[in-house]
């Protein structure tokens, strides 16, 4: 068991930068006949960036492990080497916010006249007001997990999470009028669930001279606007609560209009007129007009993949080997509006063979991108479907042919290990953005592939 006192000071410049920080904390383990285990934590904190009458907060957390291969119906098992079953639960709290939420904030604004010269001076007036019973963001974690080895070779590792984060600080401009005629507060009424999935395994063996590896993992990992203080919405395919973090939203397209029937045939699209070779939309509420209404989820969150996944292999035979690394991610959505790589021609900007898509008479029927123009087109050029795309890819991290020298040649000239290789770094990539890095799709420096050969002594 344990005790812990801490306090943490930091004064930066300008106003409202202090930080204190204070924390009680204690912590007990338990291990009985070194099968069953406990953990437990208890945690008092405090912090001035919370009103006083909130400015502490109390954070439990509790973990036990059972490791069933110690139980007498395992311990002599020679398939089962390793077994142990784990879980825990707990709340954090996040105290990472803006200065002062819990004081009216008073900002410049507007003038008055004074002196005989009739001199102007900045007035002050009401902003933001204040949140009221202001606390911590709170975060109540769940997991549960299990790891196995087998035959004293493979290793699996399995974990399933939740972590519910509520009184997350949101505006509540969405809840409270605009018409009140000042700024809206912030208050602790956001809530985000988070859930998923993540393992590992490896398996290692050798027969004879000849030694071979595998090992991967993988993390997928959802996530659900509970509460983010939206304001109403005209229909609820506009809604971000229920959606992703980060949802991308844009206008689901109907290829490409064809000529001026097609155009009058069509519901009305009110960003810019419209020629034929200009993207066609869905009508989703059946207005008969194309507008910031009809814009549905589209695809996956912008900021944060779902999915992300890697396996290591390598074999080695008489001192020669490979060792790969594959890694990939899924579920993500990429904008695509780089001017000259994937929007063209607009704003004097270049074209790349990512257009060759483009739309004309004559490839009509085959054509995936709306036609050039090097002019502004507010129709084509926004988010839809033909712009997010998928970021997903899977890519050569690291390869390596490699030669180790035999213990006995070394031993004549005195070293203890050499090698030589060769090495590719991000050699390739598999995805779905032919003309950019799916990492790097804007105007940045790109990530770049590598080619090495070397020699590595050890004496």
């Amino acid at each position: 068991a344990s005790f812990t006192y801490q306090e943490d000071k930091r004064v930066n410049d300008n106003q409202y930068n202090t930080f204190l920080r204070e924390l009680y904390m204690t912590s007990a383990s338990y291990a009985y006949k070194d099968r069953y285990f406990i953990d437990g934590v208890l945690a008092y904190s405090g912090t001035n960036v919370l009103p006083k009458e909130n400015r502490f907060g109390f954070f439990p957390a509790v973990s036990a492990g059972w490791l069933i291969n110690r139980e007498n119906f395992l311990k002599n098992s020679k398939v089962i080497n390793h077994l142990k079953l784990r879980g825990s639960w707990g709340i954090s709290g996040n105290d990472i916010m803006t200065q002062n939420l819990s004081l009216q904030a008073f900002d410049a604004g507007g003038t008055y006249n004074f002196t005989v010269n009739n001199n102007s001076f900045s007035g002050i007036r009401e902003g933001r007001l204040a949140t009221e019973g202001l606390t911590y963001e709170k975060s109540e974690k769940i997991n549960l997990g299990f790891n196995i080895e087998l035959f004293k070779k493979l290793n699996f590792s399995v974990d399933a999470f939740q972590d519910k984060r509520t009184d997350i600080i949101v505006s509540t401009s969405g809840s409270v009028p605009s018409l009140i005629g000042v700024a809206q507060p912030f208050e602790n009424a956001g809530e985000v669930l988070n859930k998923g999935i993540e393992g590992s395994f490896q398996f290692k063996d050798q027969v004879d001279k000849f030694k071979y590896f595998v090992s991967g993992n993988f993390t997928y990992a959802t996530n659900e606007i509970k509460n983010i203080n939206e304001e109403p919405r005209a229909f609820d395919y506009l809604r971000q609560t229920g959606n992703r973090i980060g949802q991308r939203f844009g206008l689901q397209s109907l290829g490409f209009f064809q000529n001026q029937a097609d155009i009058d045939a069509s519901p009305r699209q009110l960003f810019s007129p419209v020629r034929p070779g200009d993207v066609k939309y869905k009508d989703q509420n059946n207005d008969g007009v194309i507008d910031a209404f009809d814009e549905i989820a589209i695809g996956h969150s912008a900021s944060t993949p779902e999915l992300y996944y890697a396996l290591n292999f390598g074999v080695e035979l008489d001192g020669f080997g490979i060792d790969v690394l594959l890694q990939g991610i899924a579920n993500q959505t990429l904008y695509l509006s780089t001017r000259s790589t994937f929007w063209p021609l607009v704003g004097q900007n270049t074209i790349s063979e990512f257009s060759a898509g483009a739309w004309t008479p004559e490839t009509a029927s085959s054509a995936t991108l709306p036609r050039l123009t090097n002019v502004n087109n507010e129709n084509n050029y926004r988010p839809n479907d033909i712009w997010l795309q998928s970021g997903n890819y899977l890519k050569l991290r690291h390869f390596e042919f490699y030669y180790n020298f035999s213990e006995a040649l070394l031993k004549n000239v005195k070293l203890s290990r050499a090698k030589i290789y060769a090495r590719a770094m991000n050699a390739f990539s598999i995805d779905n953005i032919n003309v950019a890095d799916p990492e790097s799709i804007g105007i940045e420096y790109p990530l770049l592939a590598s080619y090495h050969l070397g020699i590595k002594i050890e004496f």
